[in-house]
């Protein structure tokens, strides 16, 4: 749908993969697919301060995936890959939807279904797991640690 925007975040590889990006910005009217390359842990906030959604499309059998928990803390809900940890934790339609790893047929259903029902961000807003502690608080407890370690 025309309203929906993607913003892409990160490394892209392999150079495949980077000129698929390059096209879709091209193919799309202005604004509607943005690519921004890599990101610095500081710019997190504000990156998931402009999404509604964030979709963390990994193939990997990850056992753990910090982005996700980095969603959640920020208050974000998320469209993930069916495989791995995300499989484990993302209650389909509760906190999360999903969808099959490489799929991006199904991607693009899920994400017309949320285009079609805006309601159901904010539903899964307010079931998301609570994490103890914010970004900002996890950044901070970071800076610190780090101080730490090699001084000021």
């Amino acid at each position: 749908p025309s309203r929906v925007r993607l913003k892409i975040y990160g490394r892209v590889y392999p150079l495949r993969y980077a000129r698929f990006i390059e096209k879709a910005v091209k193919r799309f009217p202005q604004g509607q697919v943005e690519s921004h390359g890599r990101y610095s842990p500081d710019e997190l906030p504000d990156i998931f301060a402009q999404l509604d959604v964030l979709v963390i499309p990994t193939r990997w059998h990850e056992t753990y995936n910090l982005v996700l928990w980095e969603a959640w803390g920020a208050e974000l809900p998320v469209i993930v890959s069916r495989v791995g940890a995300l499989a484990d934790v993302v209650r389909e339609g509760v906190d999360g939807l999903t969808f099959s790893p490489g799929d991006w047929r199904e991607l693009r259903a899920v994400i017309e279904r949320i285009a079609e029902a805006p309601g159901l961000i904010e539903e899964m807003r307010r079931n998301l797991p609570r994490v103890g502690i914010t970004i900002e608080e996890n950044v901070r407890r970071y800076e610190e640690l780090f101080r730490g370690v090699v001084g000021p």
